[in-house]
């Protein structure tokens, strides 16, 4: 999980570098014109100071640099764009960072887009001023590099989103009606917990002697679930919580299943507020286990990848609910 984790991040903190360093070149490729320009300005305005008789020759030139100042002139206010579309792609970059321990969170849906758009922008403004002067060639190549670099990993996120989008779309939902609470026992433990498979994660911070009950009845039957463990935290602790547990925990382990109830630390469940599950092949977003077959919520599919993510996140320095004194 970690693995998927760092490489996500690397990733992400990749294009934001990539992104600071074309921010920078902007900047430079700017001052260069800058500089150009005002040269050019002086050379037209010594010369005009300088010239004495109005020849054929010094009009001839002064129109040459006249045009010379109007192209740069407009080549500056073309780099002034990109140097802007530089600053939007540095920025979409740091909050797509800021966001990336889930790929399909609103941020990152709104900015890779941004980034994808300013970056195809920015190209097509360096290369048009590009084939209008003579820049370092390894200036050139840098800049031609580190902006396809950027459009590569935009796409390959705008891919990703695509893909994750067309998952929910097709995904399965099971919806509970409150008004059957023994038929949707039923259901979700025909359509979701008979069918799960090796390791079972789940994440809730109001998992109590009632959500205890409930699982038992879901699982009851499955062979081929291997280990249980749960998130909670400590807003529902209680000895009877405790005492329950542990009677499962023994019970289940005679059955082959190891099951533990881990709580979070307080600053991490005070965020938590969604509750979801998974097992080795798929993860599901769910109401609170104590009412999972009362309240009217769907049970709806998410990505895994976003799943395990998350729960190595909230598990860091959890402690077991066996070690725990009430």
């Amino acid at each position: 999980m970690d693995e998927v984790k760092n490489t996500n991040s690397l990733i992400i903190f990749f294009l934001a570098f990539v992104s600071l360093l074309i921010l920078l070149f902007s900047i430079y490729l700017f001052g260069i014109l800058e500089f150009a320009y005002g040269n050019v300005y002086g050379v037209y305005s010594i010369r005009v100071n300088s010239s004495s008789q109005n020849t054929l020759s010094n009009n001839t030139l002064a129109l040459s640099i006249l045009s010379t100042l109007s192209l740069l002139r407009i080549s500056i206010d073309m780099s002034i764009i990109a140097v802007i579309s530089a600053i939007i792609i540095f920025g979409s970059s740091l909050f797509m960072f800021k966001n990336r321990k889930n790929i399909l969170n609103s941020e990152m849906k709104r900015y890779t887009p941004i980034n994808l758009a300013f970056s195809i922008l920015f190209a097509i403004i360096n290369i048009l001023l590009f084939q209008e002067y003579q820049f370092s060639s390894i200036l050139v190549i840098a800049v031609i590099l580190f902006t396809s670099i950027i459009i590569a990993i935009d796409i390959e996120l705008e891919y990703v989103l695509h893909q994750k989008n067309i998952f929910h779309k097709r995904s399965k939902i099971v919806a509970i009606n409150p008004k059957e609470p023994y038929g949707n026992l039923i259901k979700l433990k025909e359509e979701i917990f008979s069918k799960m498979y090796g390791n079972v994660f789940i994440v809730d911070r109001h998992f109590d002697t009632v959500a205890i009950k409930n699982l038992y009845r879901l699982i009851e039957g499955n062979q081929n679930i291997k280990q249980i463990y749960v998130l909670s935290s400590n807003e529902r602790l209680s000895k009877d919580l405790k005492r329950d547990y542990l009677d499962l925990k023994n019970e289940l382990i005679g059955k082959g299943i190891e099951f533990n109830i881990l709580i979070m630390k307080e600053e991490l469940a005070n965020e938590q507020h969604e509750r979801f599950m998974f097992d080795n092949k798929n993860a599901y977003k769910i109401p609170p286990f104590n009412i999972i077959n009362k309240k009217s919520e769907h049970i709806v599919p998410m990505p895994l990848d976003d799943a395990k993510l998350r729960y190595d996140e909230l598990s860091k320095e959890a402690t077991k609910l066996d070690n725990l004194q009430i």
